[in-house]
């Protein structure tokens, strides 16, 4: 093969989505014009260049091996320019740049040979050890999705990047479309390792030589008073809780917090918080959910005291990354409250370029000198240039530039990104699969979710649900909550729980009072977790054919309000350019269990006695909890639940409070799996 003929092969295998993502829609369609009326002269084969150049409507444009992305053209235009997409177009066209007579399939396959034949040694060279390592690190929050075809591509969604490698040009003909130019590099280190990886050539980077010393001393002091604490509280029974014991966690939250433990802090604080409120006697206090979170606390020591990894250490501050422009769709919004001690307020909206779901939130903790409100902040100004208030945006269609999101989708409200609103939501662009099948809903949730100690990605719980029928039930008064039952189209049951307090009692009012015929209309965007071996949804919102309905902010119309009308504005607080803003995750309250099967009785029962024998306390556990706990022990041999079984065996014999707070984390752990 001819020198020409191999760099007409390298154009040949561009595919129009490799040549979209070298400019855009519009310049590819002006390219193909100038193509179709002849404005592209003859090639000619420049050899000490190792180039092709054509004149394209008076313009010198060269085309070398190394591919699109090192092409030139004389032209004022920066970057690639009409004139060499349309070259590109008339080098592919030609008879003679494909000699088989057709592109080869295998193009893809070939870019990932010449992508494993490298060592890792070439690529420290030519991206440097920073890149590579930087590059690591976000392959362990992003995860790729690697397409093989004509051409190999590796796509990050949730940046908003897209690298394309060609055969026959290496690295130099790697095209990054989507994330800003100073990131190339980066994204293109980023997908070789992830395509080698696929492969079993996994790149590790060398361990960095650092002072943690005084980090690791704090955390040697931190983890194992956390145990005692947490084993001394069952030891003497959740009902004997005191004042001084929720001051321990409330400290142990903040030592925890010093050492570099953010996901053990907000734990131990939201433990604090149920502490107080169950000595307050407040309605919302519930030993079986402080049960729970102690287990989970303790799970998290553990794992901790074995293996800090970085999903168990936390992330205090995530990082946001540029991804360019975003087509966005809000669809809801809603203010809630952590039992950690922070409010905040998140408005939901739909990626149309990446089909998936986006955030933004702003949170504040409860005793934030600014006196922060969640409801006052939806329709305070911002959170980006050009934008009116998030209750403006929670309704409508926006292009968002320079954005920056984080490997969860969450978008920060940076001074330089800029909001261009664009028209009014239209739910027929929201293209989230739509749920009217319960069981399929089950297996959507059950392949979604990461149990035990795993991060999970908070965007798999939104889901977009079409009940054929309402089944609306009144406010019960006991539980404090709203339930209603949600019915497929085969007679299944979901159960709709919304808790009261000052932040839901609006939505609870709206549900209430919504027409029943325009209900069934409606589409419920809900967030959706598991109780009891069943699943619940919280609805953020509702969505019908003339636009999303906020449920939380009903007597707010698109963010306008009447005239002369006046609202008290809280301090808006955005972030310095850089800034990485801290995670606050949303829990949602337990709900009440529905029937259940076998496996469902002996989980929900065994937690019914373990949290009977915490309440009293392992030191003075009475005879028939022991003769309880046995039985529970018979069933789970039966039902082969192996890793309960050494817990329940020292319940058995002798209780102690850290195989309790064990077997409650197991059980806890099966409870989640259990579909």
């Amino acid at each position: 093969m001819s020198r020409e003929q191999e760099i007409r092969q390298v154009y040949a295998a561009l595919t129009p989505a490799a040549l979209e993502a070298l400019a855009n829609k519009g310049l590819l369609r002006r390219a193909q014009k100038d193509v179709e009326r002849g404005e592209v002269g003859e090639f000619v084969l420049v050899e000490d260049a190792d180039s092709l150049t054509a004149t394209v409507s008076g313009h010198q444009v060269r085309l070398p091996r190394a591919g699109p992305g090192r092409a030139a053209c004389s032209c004022p235009a920066a970057g690639v320019c009409q004139h060499i997409l349309a070259a590109c177009l008339s080098v592919t066209c030609e008879p003679s740049s494909n000699p088989s007579g057709q592109l080869s399939a295998a193009g893809g396959e070939r870019v990932r040979e010449e992508w494993l034949i490298l060592d890792d040694a070439t690529l420290v060279q030519t991206f440097s050890l920073p890149v590579m390592r930087a590059a690591h690190e976000l392959l362990q929050q992003q995860e790729p999705v690697i397409q093989v075809a004509a051409d190999l591509v590796v796509r990050f969604p949730h940046l908003n990047a897209e690298i394309r490698g060609l055969p026959g040009t290496g690295l130099a003909g790697i095209m990054v479309a989507g994330a800003p130019e100073k990131k190339h590099d980066l994204m293109t280190a980023a997908a070789l390792q992830a395509v080698r990886r696929v492969a079993g050539k996994n790149w590790e980077p060398p361990a960095l030589k650092t002072g943690s010393e005084v980090a690791g001393a704090t955390r040697a002091e931190v983890l194992p008073a956390v145990t005692i604490l947490l084993e001394e509280v069952v030891a003497a029974g959740l009902a004997r809780l005191t004042e001084s014991e929720g001051q321990r966690l409330e400290s142990l939250g903040v030592s925890a917090q010093a050492a570099g433990l953010p996901r053990l802090s907000l734990l131990l604080q939201r433990l604090a918080t149920q502490v107080g409120d169950w000595l307050d006697r407040k309605p919302q206090a519930d030993l079986a959910r402080l049960l729970a979170d102690a287990a989970q606390a303790y799970a998290l020591t553990q794992g901790l005291d074995h293996q800090a990894q970085p999903h168990l250490t936390g992330t205090p501050r995530e990082k946001y990354a540029e991804v360019g422009t975003l087509q966005l769709c809000g669809v809801a919004a809603w203010p809630w409250r952590t039992a950690s001690g922070y409010e905040g307020l998140t408005v939901l909206f739909w990626d149309l370029d990446n089909k998936d779901w986006s955030t933004w939130t702003e949170a504040r903790p409860k005793a934030f000198a600014g006196g922060f409100s969640a409801v006052g902040r939806y329709t305070a100004p911002g959170p980006w240039e050009g934008a009116d208030s998030p209750s403006q945006l929670a309704s409508s269609r926006f292009r968002l530039m320079k954005a920056r999101r984080n490997r969860w989708g969450r978008l920060s409200g940076s001074s330089q990104s800029q909001a261009l609103v664009t028209g009014s939501s239209n739910p027929v662009e929201v293209l989230a699969p739509v749920e009217i099948n319960w069981e399929h809903l089950e297996r959507q949730f059950a392949a979604a979710s990461r149990p035990g100690l795993r991060e999970h990605d908070p965007r798999r719980a939104f889901y977009l649900l079409q009940p054929s029928r309402w089944e609306r039930q009144p406010f019960d008064p006991v539980s404090q909550s709203l339930c209603w039952y949600l019915m497929d189209d085969t007679g299944r049951a979901l159960l709709l729980r919304v808790v009261y307090d000052d932040l839901t009692k609006p939505l609870i009012e709206a549900l209430e009072n919504f027409p029943p015929d325009e209900l069934t209309a409606c589409r419920v965007i809900g967030r959706v977790h598991r109780e009891g071996g069943h699943l619940v949804v919280h609805p953020l919102g509702l969505l019908r054919e003339g636009g999303p309905v906020m449920l939380a902010f009903p007597s707010e119309k698109a963010g306008h309000k009447p005239a002369g009308a006046r609202t008290a504005v809280p301090p808006v607080l955005k972030p310095e350019d850089g800034e990485e803003e801290e995670e606050i995750e949303e829990t949602t309250a337990p709900a009440a269990p529905l029937a259940m099967g076998p496996l469902q009785r002996l989980l929900s029962g065994l937690a019914s006695s373990l949290e009977w024998m915490a309440e009293g306390g392992t030191s003075t556990t009475s005879h028939g909890v022991g003769e309880e706990l046995r039985d529970w022990q018979a069933r789970a041999k039966t039902l082969s639940l192996a890793p309960l079984l050494p817990s329940l065996e020292v319940l058995c014999a002798r209780p102690r409070a850290a195989a309790l707070l064990q077997c409650r984390w197991i059980v806890s752990v099966y409870q989640s799996l259990d579909g």
